[in-house]
Protein backbone atom coordinates (compact mmCIF):
# COMPACT_ATOMS: atom_id res chain seq x y z
CA UNK A 1 0.00 0.00 0.00
CA UNK A 2 1.13 3.44 -0.52
CA UNK A 3 0.18 6.62 0.67
CA UNK A 4 -2.15 9.55 -1.25
CA UNK A 5 -4.23 12.01 0.05
CA UNK A 6 -6.99 13.98 -1.45
CA UNK A 7 -7.64 17.80 -1.20
CA UNK A 8 -10.70 17.35 0.47
CA UNK A 9 -14.12 14.60 0.73
CA UNK A 10 -17.66 15.47 2.12
CA UNK A 11 -20.53 13.64 3.57
CA UNK A 12 -23.51 14.75 4.80
CA UNK A 13 -26.93 13.33 6.83
CA UNK A 14 -29.69 15.46 7.69
CA UNK A 15 -28.52 19.21 8.08
CA UNK A 16 -24.68 18.29 8.76
CA UNK A 17 -22.17 18.52 6.60
CA UNK A 18 -18.34 17.70 7.49
CA UNK A 19 -15.52 18.10 5.07
CA UNK A 20 -12.19 16.64 6.27
CA UNK A 21 -9.02 18.81 4.26
CA UNK A 22 -5.68 17.14 3.11
CA UNK A 23 -7.10 13.99 3.78
CA UNK A 24 -4.51 10.54 3.80
CA UNK A 25 -5.47 7.37 2.85
CA UNK A 26 -3.28 4.24 1.08
CA UNK A 27 -3.99 2.96 -1.93
CA UNK A 28 -2.78 -0.47 -3.43
CA UNK A 29 -0.27 0.60 -6.47
CA UNK A 30 -1.79 -3.11 -8.25
CA UNK A 31 -5.57 -2.84 -7.89
CA UNK A 32 -6.10 0.27 -6.50
CA UNK A 33 -8.43 -0.16 -3.64
CA UNK A 34 -7.66 2.45 -0.93
CA UNK A 35 -7.92 2.30 2.68
CA UNK A 36 -7.78 4.09 6.11
CA UNK A 37 -4.39 5.04 7.14
CA UNK A 38 -5.03 2.99 10.13
CA UNK A 39 -8.06 0.69 11.69
CA UNK A 40 -8.62 3.34 14.89
CA UNK A 41 -8.85 6.53 12.30
CA UNK A 42 -12.51 6.90 11.43
CA UNK A 43 -13.71 6.79 15.41
CA UNK A 44 -10.61 9.16 16.03
CA UNK A 45 -11.67 11.45 13.77
CA UNK A 46 -15.44 11.56 15.07
CA UNK A 47 -14.43 11.56 18.65
CA UNK A 48 -12.08 14.89 17.96
CA UNK A 49 -14.32 16.31 15.55
CA UNK A 50 -17.19 15.97 18.02
CA UNK A 51 -14.77 17.46 20.90
CA UNK A 52 -13.44 20.24 19.04
CA UNK A 53 -17.37 21.66 18.53
CA UNK A 54 -17.83 24.54 20.67
CA UNK A 55 -21.01 23.28 22.33
CA UNK A 56 -23.81 24.83 24.47
CA UNK A 57 -25.06 23.06 28.17
CA UNK A 58 -27.58 21.14 29.11
CA UNK A 59 -29.43 23.05 32.55
CA UNK A 60 -31.38 20.86 33.84
CA UNK A 61 -31.25 21.09 38.08
CA UNK A 62 -33.71 23.94 37.63
CA UNK A 63 -35.78 22.95 34.87
CA UNK A 64 -35.30 22.48 30.84
CA UNK A 65 -33.18 24.36 28.97
CA UNK A 66 -29.86 25.14 27.67
CA UNK A 67 -26.95 27.69 28.39
CA UNK A 68 -24.43 29.51 26.61
CA UNK A 69 -20.52 26.98 27.14
CA UNK A 70 -18.86 30.20 27.25
CA UNK A 71 -20.89 32.58 30.02
CA UNK A 72 -23.86 30.56 31.07
CA UNK A 73 -26.36 32.46 29.54
CA UNK A 74 -29.87 31.10 28.59
CA UNK A 75 -29.84 30.24 25.00
CA UNK A 76 -32.62 30.26 22.34
CA UNK A 77 -31.95 27.09 20.72
CA UNK A 78 -35.22 28.16 18.35
CA UNK A 79 -33.35 30.56 16.56
CA UNK A 80 -30.74 28.17 15.49
CA UNK A 81 -29.02 28.66 11.79
CA UNK A 82 -26.26 26.82 10.10
CA UNK A 83 -22.92 27.84 11.13
CA UNK A 84 -19.60 26.35 9.74
CA UNK A 85 -16.34 25.69 12.26
CA UNK A 86 -13.31 24.33 11.56
CA UNK A 87 -11.48 21.96 13.26
CA UNK A 88 -7.76 20.23 13.55
CA UNK A 89 -7.41 16.98 13.63
CA UNK A 90 -4.18 14.88 14.71
CA UNK A 91 -3.27 11.41 13.30
CA UNK A 92 -1.34 8.63 14.88
CA UNK A 93 2.58 9.03 13.53
CA UNK A 94 2.36 13.30 14.35
CA UNK A 95 -0.49 13.45 10.83
CA UNK A 96 -2.67 16.22 10.83
CA UNK A 97 -5.64 17.19 8.65
CA UNK A 98 -8.31 19.73 8.78
CA UNK A 99 -12.41 19.35 8.97
CA UNK A 100 -14.75 22.10 8.99
CA UNK A 101 -18.37 21.32 10.14
CA UNK A 102 -21.46 23.14 8.66
CA UNK A 103 -24.46 22.68 11.30
CA UNK A 104 -27.06 24.32 12.95
CA UNK A 105 -25.91 26.64 15.65
CA UNK A 106 -26.78 29.37 17.67
CA UNK A 107 -25.18 32.95 18.65
CA UNK A 108 -25.16 33.57 22.60
CA UNK A 109 -27.01 37.26 23.16
CA UNK A 110 -24.54 37.67 26.10
CA UNK A 111 -20.73 37.00 24.88
CA UNK A 112 -21.55 36.11 21.25
CA UNK A 113 -20.53 32.66 21.09
CA UNK A 114 -21.56 30.71 18.17
CA UNK A 115 -22.22 26.85 19.51
CA UNK A 116 -24.07 23.99 19.09
CA UNK A 117 -26.82 23.76 20.74
CA UNK A 118 -28.77 20.28 19.22
CA UNK A 119 -32.49 20.53 19.03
Amino acid sequence: MQSASAESIKGAQGDVTVTLLDFPYLVCPQCRSKAFVDAEFPSSVLFQLTEGLPKATAKRLMGKGVVCGGCGTALDTTQQQAEEFGVPLALEGGQSLRASARLPAVRCRGCNRVQVAGK
